[in-house]
């Protein structure tokens, strides 16, 4: 009899205990997207908040906005958080946080301070991913992917979207930590911008698969290339191309187009090859007290388009094929190579291969380590593989009108 009385006894507690910190959805405002930006010498945080109220409507578009975004500024990143929390209605939860964006003049001031906060919050995910913009971080909260539905804030998307094309990193924010903290390498991260804003670079911007043009809806967000830091800071931009090279030699690259010159460049003209894989690997060697590095990739491809007039395959021969892609490859690399130097960014992580096979030779030179990456030759060499291509295997001949 006793144990019955116990057993109920036990079974009522368990069925009355409720979860004693719950939250209603009603009373919490779900952040997204953070965004930092440094404004006249202080920190502007911008929240992009879940509307849960919004539904599709015809065709998956929202009925309603599904994001808001709201900024204050602070002289530390967590103040402005705070301040935030407390003028929205509802109490703040950054647990559901997919992305975080620094504008550039925040990048360029240095984002150690906040990734300290952004480590130290029991909320923020460690998959939560991180890029850059070459604005403000508050103009691009308030942009719109191409999606008309909004599930995860404005960049929740771009993850899988970087993989798929391979024109930008795609850094989380355990990753971009242990990056800060190694010794002989530099950080890269996403550029995002809005559709409306120019790119860095505008001329040399439009290339290696990335969106040219301004896309139909302004308020759109657009990615392509990188930025390259020095430390915590924001040094350079890579384009596109220059952004793909790095990442190929880092052994980052997945998928994506590769659109090549023909042997005689003609405007029209292109053989574009679709990336099946790629190996990376980089090395520095001393020898006599001097340094070389190295960069060796293998890079395996299908060829996807041929519009060159001159003739390229000779009955299924793809020697031809396989040196344009090797070249485009390795121009890619030179690209990146040659920013490296110039801004003292060791984004390959030349360092880091030194002092992981000689780490005296390396703590010599580390105080003007970006001195000697200016300086330091690197020979690259690529070794290009064209798999498939397709049901024919030489160009397409139309019949032209004349």
């Amino acid at each position: 009899m006793r144990k019955l009385v116990a057993a109920l006894l036990a079974a009522g507690v368990l069925m009355s205990s409720g979860c004693w910190s719950r939250r209603e959805l009603t009373d919490v405002s779900f952040a997204g997207v953070i965004g930092f930006d440094w404004v006249e010498d202080q920190y502007l945080v911008t929240i992009a908040i879940h509307s849960p109220g919004a539904r599709a409507g015809e065709k998956g578009q929202p009925t309603a906005r599904t994001v808001w975004t709201v900024s204050e500024t602070a002289p530390s990143p967590d103040a402005a958080i705070a301040r935030l929390d407390q003028l929205l209605p509802r109490s703040l939860t950054l647990s559901h946080v997919r992305s975080v964006i620094f504008g550039e003049e925040m990048a360029r001031h240095g984002i150690g301070p906040i990734m300290d906060l952004l480590l130290r919050s029991v909320e923020i995910r460690p998959t939560a991913w991180l890029g850059v913009t070459n604005g403000k971080a508050s103009e691009l909260l308030d942009a719109q992917p191409r999606q008309g539905v909004m599930t995860e804030g404005p960049l929740g998307y771009h993850d899988s979207a970087l993989q798929r094309s391979s024109i930008s990193p795609a850094l989380m924010l355990t990753q971009v930590a242990q990056i800060l903290q190694e010794e002989g390498i530099d950080l890269t991260l996403p550029l995002f911008r809005r559709g409306n804003q120019e790119p860095p670079d505008p001329k040399h911007f439009q290339d290696e698969g990335a969106l040219s043009g301004k896309p139909e809806d302004e308020t759109e967000i657009v990615y392509g290339g990188a930025g390259a830091f020095r430390g915590d800071k924001l040094v350079a931009w890579l384009t596109p191309k220059e952004a793909r090279g790095q990442m190929w030699a880092s052994h980052k690259t997945g998928h994506g187009a590769i659109s090549a010159e023909c042997p005689k460049p003609h405007p029209s003209e292109r053989v574009v090859f679709r990336l099946r894989s790629s190996k990376g690997r980089i090395g520095v060697d001393s020898v006599g007290g001097k340094l070389q590095g190295h960069v060796r990739l293998k890079v395996v491809a299908d060829v996807n388009e041929i519009t060159c007039r001159e003739p390229v395959v000779d009955f299924g021969d793809t020697e031809r094929l396989q040196e344009i892609l090797k070249r485009r490859v390795e121009d890619s690399v030179q690209s990146a190579l040659e920013v490296a130097r110039r801004e003292g960014s060791d984004m390959f992580g030349f360092g880091q291969s030194l002092f992981r096979r000689a780490p005296a030779a390396y703590r010599l030179r580390q105080a003007k380590w970006d001195t000697v990456l200016k300086d330091l030759p690197v020979t690259v060499s690529v070794e290009a593989q064209v798999v498939r291509m397709g049901q024919t295997r030489e160009r397409f001949r139309w019949r032209e009108a004349h």
